[in-house]
Protein backbone atom coordinates (compact mmCIF):
# COMPACT_ATOMS: atom_id res chain seq x y z
CA UNK A 1 0.00 0.00 0.00
CA UNK A 2 2.43 2.69 1.22
CA UNK A 3 5.28 1.25 -0.81
CA UNK A 4 3.42 1.75 -4.09
CA UNK A 5 2.71 5.48 -3.69
CA UNK A 6 3.91 7.98 -6.26
CA UNK A 7 6.30 10.79 -5.51
CA UNK A 8 6.22 14.26 -7.04
CA UNK A 9 9.62 13.69 -8.65
CA UNK A 10 8.03 10.83 -10.64
CA UNK A 11 5.52 13.33 -12.04
CA UNK A 12 7.87 16.23 -12.79
CA UNK A 13 10.80 14.10 -14.02
CA UNK A 14 13.27 16.36 -15.89
CA UNK A 15 10.72 18.99 -16.93
CA UNK A 16 12.05 21.41 -14.31
CA UNK A 17 15.06 21.97 -16.59
CA UNK A 18 12.73 23.52 -19.18
CA UNK A 19 11.02 25.97 -16.80
CA UNK A 20 11.76 29.49 -18.03
CA UNK A 21 10.12 32.73 -16.86
CA UNK A 22 7.07 30.89 -15.61
CA UNK A 23 5.06 29.97 -12.55
CA UNK A 24 4.46 26.39 -11.46
CA UNK A 25 2.01 24.58 -9.16
CA UNK A 26 3.12 21.55 -7.13
CA UNK A 27 0.10 20.10 -5.33
CA UNK A 28 0.34 16.83 -3.43
CA UNK A 29 -0.25 15.45 0.04
CA UNK A 30 2.02 14.73 2.96
CA UNK A 31 4.68 12.13 2.26
CA UNK A 32 4.81 12.58 -1.53
CA UNK A 33 8.31 14.04 -1.50
CA UNK A 34 7.54 17.71 -2.27
CA UNK A 35 10.21 19.05 0.07
CA UNK A 36 12.76 16.44 -0.94
CA UNK A 37 12.28 17.31 -4.61
CA UNK A 38 12.95 20.96 -3.82
CA UNK A 39 15.99 20.30 -1.61
CA UNK A 40 17.60 17.39 -3.43
CA UNK A 41 16.83 18.12 -7.09
CA UNK A 42 15.54 21.62 -7.88
CA UNK A 43 17.70 23.75 -5.59
CA UNK A 44 21.02 22.02 -6.43
CA UNK A 45 20.23 22.42 -10.15
CA UNK A 46 19.85 26.19 -9.76
CA UNK A 47 22.75 26.60 -7.35
CA UNK A 48 25.15 24.76 -9.63
CA UNK A 49 24.23 27.26 -12.35
CA UNK A 50 25.06 30.15 -10.01
CA UNK A 51 21.43 31.26 -9.69
CA UNK A 52 19.89 33.21 -6.78
CA UNK A 53 17.29 31.21 -4.86
CA UNK A 54 14.64 32.31 -2.32
CA UNK A 55 12.81 29.68 -0.24
CA UNK A 56 9.67 30.96 1.52
CA UNK A 57 7.73 29.14 4.25
CA UNK A 58 4.85 30.12 6.52
CA UNK A 59 5.69 28.87 10.02
CA UNK A 60 8.71 29.03 12.30
CA UNK A 61 8.52 25.25 12.82
CA UNK A 62 8.72 24.66 9.08
CA UNK A 63 11.51 27.24 8.79
CA UNK A 64 13.54 25.36 11.42
CA UNK A 65 12.89 22.03 9.70
CA UNK A 66 13.92 23.34 6.26
CA UNK A 67 17.00 25.09 7.66
CA UNK A 68 18.16 21.84 9.26
CA UNK A 69 17.75 19.96 5.98
CA UNK A 70 19.47 22.75 4.02
CA UNK A 71 22.79 22.57 5.84
CA UNK A 72 24.58 21.21 2.76
CA UNK A 73 23.11 23.87 0.45
CA UNK A 74 25.05 27.12 0.25
CA UNK A 75 23.52 30.17 -1.38
CA UNK A 76 19.81 29.73 -0.64
CA UNK A 77 17.99 32.60 1.08
CA UNK A 78 15.52 31.03 3.52
CA UNK A 79 12.77 33.29 4.88
CA UNK A 80 9.30 33.14 6.32
CA UNK A 81 6.62 35.09 4.47
CA UNK A 82 6.34 37.28 7.56
CA UNK A 83 10.07 38.14 7.44
CA UNK A 84 9.79 38.93 3.73
CA UNK A 85 6.92 41.29 4.48
CA UNK A 86 9.05 43.14 7.04
CA UNK A 87 11.86 43.51 4.49
CA UNK A 88 9.43 44.78 1.85
CA UNK A 89 8.06 47.37 4.27
CA UNK A 90 11.63 48.61 4.67
CA UNK A 91 11.87 49.02 0.90
CA UNK A 92 13.74 45.83 -0.08
CA UNK A 93 13.93 45.22 -3.85
CA UNK A 94 15.94 41.97 -3.94
CA UNK A 95 15.25 39.68 -6.89
CA UNK A 96 15.84 35.96 -7.37
CA UNK A 97 16.05 33.51 -10.25
CA UNK A 98 13.99 30.90 -8.40
CA UNK A 99 11.34 31.50 -5.74
CA UNK A 100 9.83 28.54 -3.91
CA UNK A 101 6.59 29.55 -2.20
CA UNK A 102 6.18 26.59 0.17
CA UNK A 103 2.84 26.12 1.95
CA UNK A 104 1.50 28.90 -0.29
CA UNK A 105 -2.01 28.52 1.15
CA UNK A 106 -0.53 31.10 3.54
CA UNK A 107 -1.63 33.88 1.17
CA UNK A 108 -5.29 33.11 1.78
CA UNK A 109 -5.37 31.17 5.03
CA UNK A 110 -3.35 33.65 7.13
CA UNK A 111 -4.93 36.69 5.51
CA UNK A 112 -7.70 36.93 8.13
CA UNK A 113 -5.26 37.70 10.92
CA UNK A 114 -2.18 39.02 9.08
CA UNK A 115 -2.76 42.42 7.51
CA UNK A 116 0.34 42.36 5.31
CA UNK A 117 -0.03 39.10 3.39
CA UNK A 118 -0.63 41.13 0.23
CA UNK A 119 2.95 42.48 0.38
CA UNK A 120 4.42 38.99 0.01
CA UNK A 121 1.67 38.09 -2.48
CA UNK A 122 2.35 41.08 -4.74
CA UNK A 123 6.10 40.52 -4.52
CA UNK A 124 5.84 36.88 -5.61
CA UNK A 125 3.26 37.60 -8.29
CA UNK A 126 5.33 40.46 -9.63
CA UNK A 127 8.44 38.37 -10.23
CA UNK A 128 9.70 38.68 -13.81
CA UNK A 129 12.21 36.65 -15.83
CA UNK A 130 12.40 33.91 -13.24
CA UNK A 131 10.62 30.79 -11.97
CA UNK A 132 8.15 30.72 -9.07
CA UNK A 133 7.05 27.36 -7.68
CA UNK A 134 3.86 27.34 -5.57
CA UNK A 135 3.82 24.35 -3.22
CA UNK A 136 0.97 23.09 -1.01
CA UNK A 137 -1.23 20.10 -0.23
CA UNK A 138 -4.27 22.20 0.67
CA UNK A 139 -4.31 25.33 -1.50
CA UNK A 140 -7.09 24.23 -3.87
CA UNK A 141 -8.86 27.60 -3.91
CA UNK A 142 -5.62 29.51 -4.35
CA UNK A 143 -4.52 27.21 -7.17
CA UNK A 144 -7.90 27.56 -8.88
CA UNK A 145 -7.46 31.34 -8.85
CA UNK A 146 -3.92 31.05 -10.27
CA UNK A 147 -5.22 29.02 -13.22
CA UNK A 148 -8.39 31.12 -13.69
CA UNK A 149 -6.33 34.35 -13.71
CA UNK A 150 -3.87 32.90 -16.24
CA UNK A 151 -0.93 33.03 -13.81
CA UNK A 152 -0.18 29.31 -14.19
CA UNK A 153 -0.63 27.33 -17.39
CA UNK A 154 -2.24 23.89 -17.15
CA UNK A 155 0.90 22.12 -18.40
CA UNK A 156 2.76 23.57 -15.40
CA UNK A 157 0.51 21.90 -12.83
CA UNK A 158 1.99 18.84 -11.12
CA UNK A 159 -0.30 17.07 -8.68
CA UNK A 160 -0.82 13.83 -6.83
CA UNK A 161 -4.24 13.27 -5.19
CA UNK A 162 -4.11 13.12 -1.40
CA UNK A 163 -4.29 9.61 -0.02
CA UNK A 164 -5.87 8.68 3.30
CA UNK A 165 -5.27 4.95 3.05
CA UNK A 166 -3.81 4.99 6.58
CA UNK A 167 -7.10 6.26 8.05
CA UNK A 168 -9.03 3.50 9.79
CA UNK A 169 -12.28 5.30 10.69
CA UNK A 170 -13.83 8.76 10.50
CA UNK A 171 -16.27 10.11 13.09
CA UNK A 172 -18.29 13.29 13.52
CA UNK A 173 -19.41 14.72 16.83
CA UNK A 174 -21.38 17.67 18.19
CA UNK A 175 -20.95 20.40 20.77
CA UNK A 176 -19.86 19.17 24.20
CA UNK A 177 -18.78 15.63 23.29
CA UNK A 178 -15.03 16.32 23.14
CA UNK A 179 -14.08 15.30 26.67
CA UNK A 180 -16.27 12.19 26.44
CA UNK A 181 -14.42 11.09 23.29
CA UNK A 182 -11.00 11.74 24.82
CA UNK A 183 -11.84 10.08 28.14
CA UNK A 184 -13.14 6.97 26.42
CA UNK A 185 -9.97 6.65 24.30
CA UNK A 186 -7.82 7.04 27.41
CA UNK A 187 -9.89 4.46 29.30
CA UNK A 188 -9.98 1.90 26.49
CA UNK A 189 -6.26 1.91 25.65
CA UNK A 190 -2.98 2.15 27.55
CA UNK A 191 -0.75 3.79 24.94
CA UNK A 192 -2.71 5.40 22.07
CA UNK A 193 -1.99 9.12 21.71
CA UNK A 194 -4.41 11.88 20.74
CA UNK A 195 -3.77 15.14 18.85
CA UNK A 196 -6.53 17.71 19.39
CA UNK A 197 -6.93 20.97 17.46
CA UNK A 198 -9.03 23.67 19.16
CA UNK A 199 -10.32 26.98 17.82
CA UNK A 200 -9.13 29.45 20.41
CA UNK A 201 -7.02 30.22 23.46
CA UNK A 202 -10.22 30.19 25.52
CA UNK A 203 -10.87 26.60 24.47
CA UNK A 204 -7.23 25.68 25.15
CA UNK A 205 -7.58 27.15 28.64
CA UNK A 206 -10.80 25.20 29.18
CA UNK A 207 -9.04 21.95 28.28
CA UNK A 208 -6.15 22.80 30.59
CA UNK A 209 -8.61 23.42 33.43
CA UNK A 210 -9.98 19.94 32.83
CA UNK A 211 -6.90 17.82 32.03
CA UNK A 212 -4.18 19.81 33.77
CA UNK A 213 -0.64 18.41 33.56
CA UNK A 214 -1.76 15.13 31.99
CA UNK A 215 -1.58 16.80 28.53
CA UNK A 216 0.64 19.10 26.49
CA UNK A 217 -0.66 22.44 25.25
CA UNK A 218 0.71 24.36 22.26
CA UNK A 219 -0.13 27.84 20.98
CA UNK A 220 1.53 30.63 19.03
CA UNK A 221 4.34 32.72 20.47
CA UNK A 222 2.09 35.78 20.52
CA UNK A 223 -0.55 33.91 22.53
CA UNK A 224 1.86 32.13 24.86
CA UNK A 225 0.46 31.42 28.33
CA UNK A 226 1.91 29.88 31.47
CA UNK A 227 0.72 26.31 30.86
CA UNK A 228 1.57 26.12 27.14
CA UNK A 229 4.83 24.88 25.64
CA UNK A 230 6.24 24.88 22.12
CA UNK A 231 9.05 22.41 22.77
CA UNK A 232 6.97 19.31 23.59
CA UNK A 233 7.76 17.65 20.23
CA UNK A 234 11.10 15.88 19.90
CA UNK A 235 12.10 13.56 17.08
CA UNK A 236 8.67 14.16 15.53
CA UNK A 237 6.87 12.73 18.57
CA UNK A 238 5.33 14.04 21.76
CA UNK A 239 6.51 11.68 24.50
CA UNK A 240 5.61 11.06 28.16
CA UNK A 241 2.04 12.29 27.73
CA UNK A 242 -0.77 10.88 25.62
CA UNK A 243 -2.53 14.13 24.69
CA UNK A 244 -1.47 17.25 22.83
CA UNK A 245 -3.93 20.14 22.55
CA UNK A 246 -2.99 22.80 20.04
CA UNK A 247 -4.33 25.81 18.20
CA UNK A 248 -3.69 26.37 14.49
CA UNK A 249 -0.02 27.03 15.28
CA UNK A 250 0.63 23.36 14.46
CA UNK A 251 -1.35 23.32 11.22
CA UNK A 252 1.80 22.65 9.22
CA UNK A 253 5.57 22.52 9.57
CA UNK A 254 5.30 19.85 12.26
CA UNK A 255 5.17 16.27 11.02
CA UNK A 256 4.46 13.55 13.56
CA UNK A 257 5.97 10.15 12.84
CA UNK A 258 4.67 8.04 15.69
CA UNK A 259 2.69 4.83 15.40
CA UNK A 260 1.22 5.51 18.86
CA UNK A 261 -0.58 8.58 17.45
CA UNK A 262 -3.88 6.90 16.62
CA UNK A 263 -6.42 9.72 16.94
CA UNK A 264 -6.65 13.23 15.48
CA UNK A 265 -9.56 15.35 16.68
CA UNK A 266 -10.30 18.77 15.22
CA UNK A 267 -12.74 21.42 16.39
CA UNK A 268 -11.61 23.86 13.70
CA UNK A 269 -14.34 25.46 11.61
CA UNK A 270 -12.33 26.51 8.55
CA UNK A 271 -12.08 23.54 6.16
CA UNK A 272 -8.70 24.58 4.74
CA UNK A 273 -7.33 24.58 8.30
CA UNK A 274 -8.93 21.18 8.92
CA UNK A 275 -7.15 19.75 5.89
CA UNK A 276 -3.88 21.07 7.27
CA UNK A 277 -4.51 19.62 10.72
CA UNK A 278 -5.26 16.06 9.61
CA UNK A 279 -2.11 16.05 7.48
CA UNK A 280 0.17 16.22 10.51
CA UNK A 281 0.51 12.44 10.88
CA UNK A 282 2.98 10.59 8.71
CA UNK A 283 2.30 6.85 8.74
CA UNK A 284 5.32 4.58 9.17
CA UNK A 285 3.88 1.55 7.39
CA UNK A 286 0.55 -0.06 6.48
CA UNK A 287 0.03 -1.14 10.12
CA UNK A 288 0.26 2.48 11.31
CA UNK A 289 -3.36 3.65 11.20
CA UNK A 290 -5.29 6.60 12.57
CA UNK A 291 -8.87 7.71 13.21
CA UNK A 292 -10.20 11.22 12.49
CA UNK A 293 -12.86 13.05 14.49
CA UNK A 294 -14.54 16.19 13.09
CA UNK A 295 -16.74 18.60 15.02
CA UNK A 296 -19.97 19.40 13.14
CA UNK A 297 -21.38 22.92 13.56
CA UNK A 298 -25.14 23.44 13.72
CA UNK A 299 -27.13 25.94 11.66
CA UNK A 300 -27.03 28.64 14.30
CA UNK A 301 -23.24 28.53 14.58
CA UNK A 302 -22.85 28.53 10.79
CA UNK A 303 -25.12 31.58 10.55
CA UNK A 304 -23.04 33.38 13.20
CA UNK A 305 -19.90 32.76 11.13
CA UNK A 306 -21.70 34.03 8.03
CA UNK A 307 -22.88 37.24 9.75
CA UNK A 308 -19.39 37.88 11.11
CA UNK A 309 -17.89 37.33 7.65
CA UNK A 310 -20.36 39.71 6.02
CA UNK A 311 -19.69 42.38 8.63
CA UNK A 312 -16.10 42.53 7.39
CA UNK A 313 -16.92 42.25 3.68
CA UNK A 314 -19.72 44.76 3.26
CA UNK A 315 -17.84 48.04 3.94
CA UNK A 316 -14.96 46.91 1.71
CA UNK A 317 -17.29 46.12 -1.15
CA UNK A 318 -18.93 49.54 -0.72
CA UNK A 319 -15.44 51.07 -0.90
CA UNK A 320 -14.59 49.15 -4.08
CA UNK A 321 -17.93 50.07 -5.69
CA UNK A 322 -17.61 53.81 -5.02
CA UNK A 323 -14.36 54.84 -3.35
CA UNK A 324 -15.06 58.61 -3.39
CA UNK A 325 -18.50 58.25 -1.82
CA UNK A 326 -17.13 55.90 0.85
CA UNK A 327 -14.35 58.36 1.81
CA UNK A 328 -16.83 61.24 1.86
CA UNK A 329 -18.97 59.31 4.36
CA UNK A 330 -15.88 58.87 6.53
CA UNK A 331 -15.44 62.62 6.59
CA UNK A 332 -19.07 63.12 7.56
CA UNK A 333 -18.65 60.65 10.43
CA UNK A 334 -15.37 62.31 11.43
CA UNK A 335 -13.48 59.04 10.95
CA UNK A 336 -10.03 58.58 9.44
CA UNK A 337 -8.43 55.67 7.55
CA UNK A 338 -6.65 54.26 10.59
CA UNK A 339 -9.86 54.09 12.62
CA UNK A 340 -11.57 52.14 9.83
CA UNK A 341 -8.58 49.82 9.38
CA UNK A 342 -8.56 49.01 13.10
CA UNK A 343 -12.20 47.90 12.92
CA UNK A 344 -11.91 45.98 9.66
CA UNK A 345 -9.53 43.10 8.89
CA UNK A 346 -9.55 43.63 5.11
CA UNK A 347 -8.58 47.29 5.17
CA UNK A 348 -5.17 48.52 6.21
CA UNK A 349 -3.36 51.85 6.06
CA UNK A 350 -0.44 52.27 3.67
CA UNK A 351 2.65 52.67 5.86
CA UNK A 352 4.05 55.26 3.43
CA UNK A 353 1.04 57.48 2.75
CA UNK A 354 -1.42 56.68 5.54
CA UNK A 355 -4.17 56.13 2.97
CA UNK A 356 -6.76 53.35 3.12
CA UNK A 357 -5.85 50.18 1.22
CA UNK A 358 -7.48 46.82 0.58
CA UNK A 359 -5.55 43.64 1.31
CA UNK A 360 -6.41 41.63 -1.79
CA UNK A 361 -5.48 38.30 -0.17
CA UNK A 362 -7.74 38.99 2.79
CA UNK A 363 -10.54 40.12 0.49
CA UNK A 364 -10.32 36.92 -1.56
CA UNK A 365 -10.33 34.80 1.61
CA UNK A 366 -13.46 36.52 2.94
CA UNK A 367 -15.18 36.22 -0.43
CA UNK A 368 -14.22 32.56 -0.64
CA UNK A 369 -15.52 31.99 2.90
CA UNK A 370 -18.78 33.75 2.06
CA UNK A 371 -19.37 31.24 -0.72
CA UNK A 372 -18.36 28.29 1.45
CA UNK A 373 -20.37 29.33 4.52
CA UNK A 374 -23.33 30.23 2.32
CA UNK A 375 -23.16 26.68 0.97
CA UNK A 376 -23.12 25.41 4.58
CA UNK A 377 -26.24 27.44 5.40
CA UNK A 378 -28.06 25.86 2.50
CA UNK A 379 -26.79 22.29 2.62
CA UNK A 380 -25.41 21.83 6.14
CA UNK A 381 -21.88 21.98 7.54
CA UNK A 382 -21.25 18.23 7.38
CA UNK A 383 -22.25 17.96 3.71
CA UNK A 384 -19.84 20.72 2.67
CA UNK A 385 -17.09 19.34 4.92
CA UNK A 386 -17.12 15.89 3.34
CA UNK A 387 -17.43 17.34 -0.13
CA UNK A 388 -14.00 18.89 0.50
CA UNK A 389 -12.58 15.92 2.39
CA UNK A 390 -13.48 13.58 -0.46
CA UNK A 391 -15.23 10.25 -0.89
CA UNK A 392 -12.30 8.26 0.52
CA UNK A 393 -12.88 9.71 4.00
CA UNK A 394 -16.66 9.79 3.61
CA UNK A 395 -16.65 6.05 2.91
CA UNK A 396 -14.78 5.48 6.19
CA UNK A 397 -17.33 7.37 8.28
CA UNK A 398 -18.64 5.35 11.21
CA UNK A 399 -21.14 5.99 14.00
CA UNK A 400 -19.50 7.29 17.16
CA UNK A 401 -20.52 5.30 20.24
CA UNK A 402 -19.52 6.80 23.58
CA UNK A 403 -20.92 6.95 27.07
CA UNK A 404 -23.74 9.47 27.16
CA UNK A 405 -22.86 10.75 30.63
CA UNK A 406 -20.87 13.83 29.74
CA UNK A 407 -17.79 14.91 31.68
CA UNK A 408 -18.00 18.36 30.15
CA UNK A 409 -16.55 20.93 32.56
CA UNK A 410 -19.37 23.41 32.29
CA UNK A 411 -22.01 20.71 32.46
CA UNK A 412 -20.63 19.59 35.82
CA UNK A 413 -20.87 23.20 37.05
CA UNK A 414 -24.52 23.41 35.94
CA UNK A 415 -25.31 20.14 37.73
CA UNK A 416 -23.62 21.37 40.90
CA UNK A 417 -25.53 24.68 40.90
CA UNK A 418 -28.91 23.22 39.88
CA UNK A 419 -31.70 24.32 42.25
CA UNK A 420 -29.49 26.70 44.27
CA UNK A 421 -30.30 30.38 44.83
CA UNK A 422 -27.70 32.53 43.10
CA UNK A 423 -27.58 36.10 44.35
CA UNK A 424 -25.41 38.99 43.12
CA UNK A 425 -22.01 37.53 44.08
CA UNK A 426 -22.87 34.02 42.89
CA UNK A 427 -24.22 35.49 39.62
CA UNK A 428 -20.91 37.30 39.12
CA UNK A 429 -19.00 34.03 39.62
CA UNK A 430 -21.30 32.25 37.14
CA UNK A 431 -20.74 34.98 34.54
CA UNK A 432 -16.97 34.54 34.97
CA UNK A 433 -17.35 30.82 34.23
CA UNK A 434 -19.35 31.64 31.08
CA UNK A 435 -16.48 33.91 30.03
CA UNK A 436 -13.52 31.69 31.01
CA UNK A 437 -14.91 28.30 29.98
CA UNK A 438 -17.42 29.00 27.21
CA UNK A 439 -15.66 32.05 25.78
CA UNK A 440 -18.66 34.39 26.18
CA UNK A 441 -17.54 38.03 26.09
CA UNK A 442 -20.85 39.85 25.69
CA UNK A 443 -20.94 43.24 27.43
CA UNK A 444 -24.28 42.79 29.15
CA UNK A 445 -24.05 39.15 30.24
CA UNK A 446 -27.74 39.33 31.05
CA UNK A 447 -29.90 36.30 31.70
CA UNK A 448 -31.14 36.16 28.09
CA UNK A 449 -27.57 36.23 26.76
CA UNK A 450 -26.52 33.44 29.12
CA UNK A 451 -29.52 31.30 28.22
CA UNK A 452 -28.77 31.87 24.56
CA UNK A 453 -25.27 30.48 25.12
CA UNK A 454 -26.69 27.46 26.95
CA UNK A 455 -29.02 26.86 24.01
CA UNK A 456 -26.14 27.22 21.53
CA UNK A 457 -24.17 24.56 23.38
CA UNK A 458 -27.28 22.36 23.66
CA UNK A 459 -27.15 22.17 27.45
CA UNK A 460 -30.49 20.97 28.80
CA UNK A 461 -30.57 23.75 31.41
CA UNK A 462 -31.91 27.29 31.71
CA UNK A 463 -31.48 30.18 34.15
CA UNK A 464 -34.62 31.68 35.64
CA UNK A 465 -34.99 34.89 37.67
CA UNK A 466 -36.96 34.63 40.91
CA UNK A 467 -37.77 36.75 43.98
CA UNK A 468 -37.28 35.42 47.51
CA UNK A 469 -40.75 35.35 49.09
CA UNK A 470 -39.75 33.89 52.43
CA UNK A 471 -40.34 36.56 55.12
CA UNK A 472 -38.07 34.71 57.53
CA UNK A 473 -35.15 34.86 55.09
CA UNK A 474 -32.38 37.47 55.24
CA UNK A 475 -32.77 37.80 51.48
CA UNK A 476 -36.52 38.45 51.59
CA UNK A 477 -37.80 40.28 48.48
CA UNK A 478 -34.38 40.11 46.80
CA UNK A 479 -34.02 38.68 43.31
CA UNK A 480 -31.90 35.64 42.59
CA UNK A 481 -31.12 33.28 39.72
CA UNK A 482 -31.77 29.57 39.71
CA UNK A 483 -30.50 26.95 37.26
CA UNK A 484 -33.21 24.51 36.24
CA UNK A 485 -33.24 21.36 34.11
CA UNK A 486 -35.28 21.78 30.93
Amino acid sequence: MLGSKKYISDIIKDEYKEWKNTKVIVSSGTGTGKTQFMLRILLPYYLQAGKRVLYLCNRKALYDQIRKEMLSLIGVTLMTYQSLQKELRKGSTNTYDLVIADECHYFYLDAKFNGYTDLAYEYVMGQQANVVVFVSATADSFFEDLVKDGVVKKDHIYSIPKSYDYVEKVYTYHKSMLTDIIDEILADTDFEKILIFVNSMERLTEMHNYYGDSAYYMCSQSQMCSFATRDCIENKKFSNKRMLFTTKVMDNGVDLIDDDLCHIITELFDIDSILQSIGRKRPIDYLDTCSFYFKVYDGRAVNNFYVSNQKQLEPVERYIEDKDRFLQNLDVQNLDARQIARKNKIFYTDFRTGTLKVNQCTLKKYQMDRNTIGDMKQNGYETVLFRRLGTELLNKKSELRIETESKDIFLSILKELEGKKLFKEEQKELKEKFRDILGLHDRTMGINTLNGKLQDRQYQYKIVSCKDRSRQSETYNKRYWMIQKI
